[in-house]
């Protein structure tokens, strides 16, 4: 009989000790689980609030872009006319606001092309270079400003001499794009400007699409037909204007 009841008194004991191993390892299950949301709701929050800082200095750069477009076929400023000196007694009358192709012959024939460009953004534009191209990947044509660094609101000027003595291949492309004798039966050229905001940063390149607008063999009328924009050196833009 005293066997008999160690022997129940063992059992039970093992029985006991068998639920409460089990309802310590339920517990231990249930603490795992509630840890893991908890880790999942920290997760979450840390991920909200990084995408609440890139918002909010995604809207920081957006306030200080520049951003360049074309000055409006007919909108003028001050003064009329501007004058760019060659040689020791010869001038060209270019237009400060308007986009104007001009060939001299004194002293030497050259092509002069002057194209506005004014700053739309909320951003000071720090300009780093101007281009002309006769086709996206012909070589550049550089040229100079009028103003290196365009507050929102204000414009600057790009001019490109084009001499024809000095490089008479380039001055040929050139000249065919201008006449419209270069087999395309149109007169036209691009325009790229490449600027970054006041930090030097959020480098941007605005290309414009030139174009007369009137027939061969009449006096041409220069037009910008389309604005694109241009993130860095992408050569997809990521925004474009519609063909004028």
């Amino acid at each position: 009989m005293l066997l008999a009841a160690v022997s129940a008194s063992g059992v039970w004991v093992a029985a006991r000790s068998a639920r409460d191993t089990r309802r310590l390892a339920q517990t231990s299950e249930k603490e795992v689980v509630v840890l893991s949301q908890q880790v999942e709701v920290q997760r979450l929050e840390v991920e909200a609030v990084t995408r609440q800082a890139e918002a909010a200095q995604a809207a920081l750069r957006s306030s200080a872009r520049p951003v360049l477009v074309d000055v409006p076929y007919g909108q003028t400023g001050e003064p009329a006319q501007d004058y760019v000196q060659i040689g020791a007694n010869n001038q060209v009358g270019l237009s400060p606001w308007m986009l104007s192709v001009e060939l001299s012959e004194q002293p030497l024939p050259a092509y002069y092309v002057a194209v506005p460009v004014r700053n739309t953004g909320p951003g000071i534009a720090l300009m780093v270079e101007t281009a002309l191209r006769v086709d996206p990947d012909d070589e550049p044509i550089l040229g100079r400003l009028t103003k290196a660094v365009v507050p929102p609101g204000e414009r600057t000027r790009a001019l490109f001499i084009i001499p024809g003595l000095q490089d008479e291949r380039r001055f040929a492309r050139a000249e065919a794009a201008i006449l419209g004798n270069n087999g395309s039966g149109r007169r036209h050229f691009l325009v790229d400007y490449s600027y970054g905001d006041i930090d030097g940063g959020q480098y941007t390149r605005t290309r414009f699409e030139v174009a007369s607008v009137t027939p061969l063999g009449t006096t041409a009328s220069w037009r910008v037909l389309r604005v694109l924009l241009f993130s860095g050196d992408d050569g997809e833009p990521f925004a474009l204007s519609a063909l004028q």
